[in-house]
C-alpha cells in the first residue's frame, strides 16, 4: 500500500510542544488513514490520500483549530526516497564520512523560483547546502547550532515555507513509510 508522510514544522521544539498521541487523533480526525507518528517531531505517516494537497490543508486547519497554527508539508513515500537520492552527502553518511545528525534535508512546500535559488549567499564556513527541486539539502560541519544555514534563513531568501530533517530522521521515514 502507498503511503505518505506529513511534516510538520517546529513540533517539540522551543515551546511548541505537542504529544504523539493527540497529533494521531488529530490527523485521523481529519481524515487521514492508517495513522502512525515517528519520534516526537511531527512526523505523521499515513496511506497515501488521493489528494495531497487537499490532506496537507486540512491537516493544517485542524492542527490551528486543536493546537495552533503549524506548517505541513506532505511527501509520498516515493518522494522522501527520490529526496535521499538526491542528498549530495547521504552516501557520506553511509560510509562514516559524516554523521546522520550533521546532514539535512529541508522539505519546501513548493519549489522556489530560479533567481531565489541564485541569491543564496554562501559563507565562508564548512558548512555547504545545495537546492534541488523542492528540497534543500545541507551538510553541517559541527552541528546546525551557530550556522547561517537553519530553516528559517531559507525561508526568508527562497520565500517558501519548510521544515527540516536531520539524515537519520529522514531514513527512519522512508523505512516507516514503505
Amino acid at each position: 500500500m502507498a503511503r505518505a508522510v506529513a511534516l510538520l514544522r517546529s513540533v517539540n521544539v522551543g515551546g511548541n510542544r505537542m504529544t504523539m498521541a493527540f497529533l494521531r487523533e488529530l490527523a485521523t480526525a481529519a481524515g487521514c488513514r492508517e495513522v502512525e507518528t515517528v519520534l516526537a517531531t511531527g512526523n505523521v505517516v499515513m496511506a497515501e490520500p488521493d489528494d495531497l494537497e487537499h490532506t496537507r490543508r486540512t491537516l493544517a486547519e485542524a492542527l490551528a483549530e486543536g493546537f495552533g497554527p503549524i506548517d505541513v508539508v506532505m511527501r509520498t513515500h516515493a518522494e522522501l526516497a527520490d529526496a535521499v537520492a538526491r542528498n549530495p552527502w547521504a552516501a557520506d553518511v553511509g560510509t562514516g564520512t559524516r554523521e546522520g545528525r550533521f546532514v539535512h534535508t529541508m522539505f519546501l512546500q513548493s519549489q522556489p523560483v530560479a533567481e531565489a535559488i541564485a541569491s543564496l549567499a554562501r559563507d565562508d564556513s564548512d558548512d555547504l547546502f545545495a537546492v534541488s527541486g523542492r528540497e534543500v539539502f545541507v551538510a553541517f560541519a559541527d552541528g546546525s547550532q551557530g550556522s547561517r544555514y537553519q530553516g528559517s534563513w531559507f525561508e526568508r531568501h527562497l520565500q517558501v515555507v519548510g521544515t527540516m530533517r536531520n539524515h537519520n530522521t529522514v531514513e527512519k521515514l522512508v523505512a516507516a513509510s514503505t
